[in-house]
């Protein structure tokens, strides 16, 4: 994964590599919902794709499948050709993000998501 996608905060990146805070989130949401498998789960995945497309492939964590949405569309597109499983893919979502995407759509309790099945819409919004 080139180095420039890497975007986790220095706090976590000071502490392991992305690929082990993924694997140990992975592992702690795991628990936390009491499954013992992530196997037959479906995860969508806000934000850094990174750290989680690298801890389920490169250590083999068996997952139903995997969607990762971001607004760095380089990053997005970088993993829609690097990675060929068929349980994941990538989207790209224009919003505003002062570094990654500066001219993308801030979002709202409005906002529609038309990369599910269905336009899901937030039925609380958190400021």
């Amino acid at each position: 994964m080139p180095q420039k996608f890497n975007r986790n905060s220095h706090t976590v990146t000071s502490l392991m590599p992305a690929e082990d805070s993924g694997a140990w989130l992975l592992e702690r949401m795991q628990r936390q919902i009491g499954l013992e498998t992530l196997a037959a789960s479906r995860l969508l995945d806000f934000g850094c794709v990174v750290r989680f497309s690298q801890a389920i492939l490169n250590r083999r964590i068996p997952i139903g499948s995997y969607t990762g949405i971001d607004c760095f569309a380089e990053m997005i597109d970088f993993l829609r050709s690097a990675v060929r499983d068929p349980r994941f893919s990538c989207v790209i979502l224009d919003a505003r993000h002062p570094a990654y995407n500066p001219s993308g759509r801030p979002l709202s309790c409005e906002t529609e998501f038309h990369f599910a099945r269905m336009p899901l819409t937030s039925s609380r919004c958190f400021r």
